[in-house]
């Protein structure tokens, strides 16, 4: 599995996106929604109103661990952080999101990381 992201091709980046479902498949088939009764702030509030469906939340808590693990890749490889240009820190950083439970779900702390990330 990891020699598929080991070279920095299209098809390689697109292919994260699939395993990031098939990782947090859990949280798809038992998908729990994220209330956000302790959000101070409006915007996030506004957020949890419009998506109230736990599905919903879980696929868009997917899709912006997909576009953090885009984001991380762009970051090695712009820098040239490493020698080889791979995908494999996106890949690592979708395999420790998905270990910590707080992250299975659309939280305040994963819309922190994305709003650092576009920072």
């Amino acid at each position: 599995m990891l020699e598929i992201f080991r070279k920095n091709l299209f098809i390689n980046s697109v292919l994260l996106l699939p395993y990031i479902f098939l990782v947090r498949l859990s949280s798809i088939i038992y998908p729990a929604a994220y209330l956000g009764f302790d959000v101070n702030n409006t915007a996030q509030s506004l957020i949890y109103h419009i998506i109230p469906g736990a599905l919903i939340q879980n696929i868009v808590a997917n899709a912006l661990i997909f576009i953090h693990a885009l984001l991380i890749n762009h970051i090695f490889i712009r820098h040239r952080l490493s020698r080889e240009i791979t995908l494999l820190p996106g890949l690592i950083y979708v395999v420790l999101v998905s270990v910590v439970p707080d992250f299975m779900f659309l939280t305040r702390f994963l819309w922190r990381i994305h709003l650092y990330f576009l920072l």
